[in-house]
């Protein structure tokens, strides 16, 4: 496997041409030294919004829909697939203990949105992180069995079946089903003590893969895919010590060391390329890539935990923009829809989390 950064001149190259280009000709992009990121576009992706110039500010061209299961004490969204979303929600206490259920639920601007709880039956804990067109859906369990670990889990239908890493350690991280696509291609990562890897699952057949190696680093502790689309690309985030946890709801929402460094995988030629966000400190999380191959995730700065997105401007070119829930402590966005509709979640000025949709504005 070879790895690639994109390079930057004046303006952000395309990164859909590039990785056509790898995937038909076998031919790498022109590599720019290693971790440089994209320079951040003078206007947003397609049909998404207008860059922001301030982290203050949603980027004007959307529409938001702050989203609270009645009762719960934190709400995340973190999947979509046309109209039909998936998250989980906290109820409970600390005093008390506290549990995590999954949920599902149709969305319609600007009418009511109500949701279903959507638990794995013997688990006490279910965080569903994504949805495909054929309404299969993905996510992680803490099994009543062995409430300290994760298992993946694939729900086709109601028909549930669980996904475990190869000596995956039932003491750690487990195993995380992350991203599945129209194909019903799945993507995740496994703990195997210190170390993380992703896999990747189709057809029932599981391929683990990890970030090659950078000469600068001695080992890389962690690599988490996040998302697939059909077009053959995966989306991740690779870190040299600490990981990200990527389960959370409430609590910290940076992840959870400095060093993570988004990734694309280009199936097809095998190719890694590198993806970090502009103004991020070392801290880049895709979680999301769409039939567009357009990109969405989070990065952190000085400032705080911000949503990104990385798609075409209007001139073609490629670029970041950051989308900031306006008033929110933090805001992270989980998953990416083919119309540029964003799922997420944000923190207010009370350190509670909240889930939220965003629409791109007609015109947009």
């Amino acid at each position: 496997m070879k790895i690639e950064s994109l390079a930057i001149a004046l303006a952000p190259a395309a990164l859909i041409a590039a990785l056509a280009c790898a995937a038909h000709a076998q031919t790498p992009v022109q590599p720019s030294p290693y971790r440089e990121g994209y320079r951040k576009s003078s206007e947003a992706a397609d049909r998404i919004a207008t860059a922001s110039t301030s982290n203050s500010d949603l980027p004007a061209g959307y529409r938001i829909f702050p989203f609270d299961v009645e009762n719960a004490t934190a709400t995340s969204l973190r999947g979509i697939a046309g109209n039909k979303i998936v998250g989980c929600y906290m109820t409970g206490s600390k005093a008390a203990g506290t549990h995590t259920h999954g949920l599902s639920a149709l969305f319609v601007p600007n009418q009511p949105m109500s949701s279903r709880t959507e638990d794995v039956p013997g688990a006490l804990n279910t965080y569903p992180s994504g949805i495909n067109s054929e309404s299969q859906i993905v996510g992680h369990i803490n099994p009543v069995s062995n409430a300290i670990t994760n298992q993946g889990f694939f729900n086709n239908g109601g028909s549930v079946s669980t996904i475990v890493g190869p000596g995956s350690s039932q003491t750690l991280s487990g195993t995380l089903a992350s991203g599945i696509d129209s194909k019903g291609q799945i993507v995740g990562s496994y703990s195997t003590g210190l170390m993380t890897h992703g896999f990747l699952q189709v057809n029932g057949q599981l391929t683990t893969f990890d970030y090659p190696h950078d000469s600068q680093i001695i080992t890389d502790w962690t690599t988490i895919p996040t998302g697939i689309n059909e077009n053959g690309f995966v989306v991740g985030v690779h870190s040299g010590a600490g990981g990200i946890n990527m389960g959370s709801i409430a609590g910290s929402q940076t992840g959870d060391a400095i060093g993570n460094h988004g990734f694309v995988w280009n199936l097809n030629s095998g190719i890694f390329y590198t993806l970090d966000d502009p103004d991020s400190d070392s801290n880049t999380v895709p979680t999301s890539i769409n039939s567009g191959d357009q990109v969405a995730g989070y990065f952190a700065d000085g400032r705080g935990t911000h949503g990104f997105v990385f798609g075409p401007a209007a001139d073609g070119s490629w670029g970041f923009a950051t989308v900031d829930v306006p008033g929110a402590g933090t805001t992270r966005i989980f998953g990416l829809g083919d119309d540029g509709t964003i799922v997420g979640d944000y923190t207010d000025s009370k350190g509670m989390t909240h889930g939220f949709v965003a629409v791109p504005s007609p015109g947009n």
